[in-house]
């Protein structure tokens, strides 16, 4: 059935991957980013600047923050997540690309 949502309409929603203490751990992560926090963040892609001039009108936005946060680093390859991608996919393998974090 979700698979033919997904091909039908190219999302499907309800797919729950962290809960409880992992996705604090992720939140967490994401906060220490967005509050320049992390020691690392040099390693990231891009940061969306505009969050920084205006945070009430924009949204924080970076890529990369897999290489500087542990919980975001394992989140990529948390096979609650690439598991039923791969499925929606109809593939064994995935490619991680890159992420962004809003």
């Amino acid at each position: 059935m979700e698979v033919r949502s997904f091909e039908a309409n190219g999302y499907v929603a309800g797919v729950r991957v962290l809960e409880g203490r992992a996705l604090e751990a992720v939140r967490d992560a994401v906060e220490r980013i967005r509050r320049g926090e992390n020691p690392h963040l040099d390693l990231l892609y891009e940061v969306d600047e505009e969050y920084y001039r205006a945070p009430d009108r924009n949204a924080f936005h970076c890529l990369g923050g897999w290489l500087v946060e542990a919980a975001l680093h394992d989140l990529v390859f948390h096979k609650a997540a690439t598991l039923p991608a791969a499925q929606l996919l109809g593939t064994r393998r995935l490619r991680f690309w890159h992420d962004q974090v809003f």
